[in-house]
């Protein structure tokens, strides 16, 4: 009877090694006609090579809705140089002169205030604008904000070559650059001005009116009220109430702002602080 048993035991572990067997021949078969090319690499590239480039698809522009009302600043205390310290100021060539007559300190402006190389942003082309620094480089607005992170963006654009410009292609370009902008960084607050006029008698190679100035004036507002992003009316601070600019506040071409033109501005955005 015992060895009865013992056979039986014997058989069935010469079977179990039969099937053990007959399966590591199988999976060395596998394994030899099989091409092994390394774990899967999820999250990164493989060591040793590039981070492929990440091409971001263009799609339609963001939709801007604001809350249906004009959020315009209102007189508050100075805010003094805290605040102006705060302001970062995207501007065309009727306040340019922000870099040059010494009222921000060499740094601070070169820092604060941001301008086109040739110093004229055309109304025409808002939602293409390349900024010129100091360092060499050449940033969209939406690039700068990225790379410089300002505390509160002032917009005074809209003056330049304003003549002819039809509401429609203002109203897109003005509103591409906010979007553009929000996109960057959705967090910034962004302040747009109304701008500056024209002396009386003006003769320049624009042709520009007060009438111009008076509608651009308007369509910002709107923009303003679409998008919700603040309003200030800084130019009523140069401009008298026919709306003229102020020959006390204006440069010898009877458009741009002199510096006390320049100096008046910032007072007064820092008379009508956000909230």
């Amino acid at each position: 009877m015992k060895r009865s048993m013992a056979a039986v035991k014997n058989l069935i572990w010469l079977i179990a090694i039969g099937l053990s067997l007959g399966i590591m021949a199988v999976a060395l078969v596998i394994a030899a006609f099989t091409r092994y090319e390394g774990p899967i690499q999820r999250g990164g590239p493989a060591l040793g090579e590039e981070e492929p480039a990440v091409i971001a698809e263009q799609g339609p522009s963001t939709v801007l809705v604001g809350d249906g009302q004009l959020h315009m600043l209102t007189k508050t205390d100075d805010g003094g140089q805290a605040y102006l310290d705060r302001l970062t100021l995207l501007v065309d060539s009727n306040l340019i002169g922000l870099r040059s007559y010494r009222i921000l300190e060499e740094m601070s402006a070169s820092a604060q205030v941001w301008g086109s190389a040739s110093e004229d942003i055309p109304a025409d082309s808002l939602d293409g604008i390349a900024l010129s620094f100091s360092d060499g480089s050449s940033l969209s607005p939406a690039q700068a904000v990225i790379a410089r992170r300002p505390q509160i963006l002032v917009i005074s654009v809209g003056s330049d070559s304003l003549v002819g410009v039809s509401q429609e292609r203002f109203t897109e370009g003005y509103k591409e650059l906010i979007r553009s902008i929000r996109e960057a960084d959705p967090a910034l607050p962004i302040v747009c001005c109304s701008i500056s006029s024209v002396t009386v008698g003006y003769s320049g190679p624009s042709g520009l009116t007060p009438n111009d100035v008076r509608n651009a004036n308007q369509w910002i507002q709107q923009i303003c009220t679409d998008t919700g992003v603040y309003y200030c009316d800084a130019a009523s601070a140069v401009d008298d109430s026919a709306g003229w600019l102020m020959g006390d506040y204006a440069s010898l071409n009877g458009k741009a702002l002199n510096s006390a033109g320049v100096q008046k501005v910032l007072e007064y955005l820092c008379n009508h602080m956000i909230p």
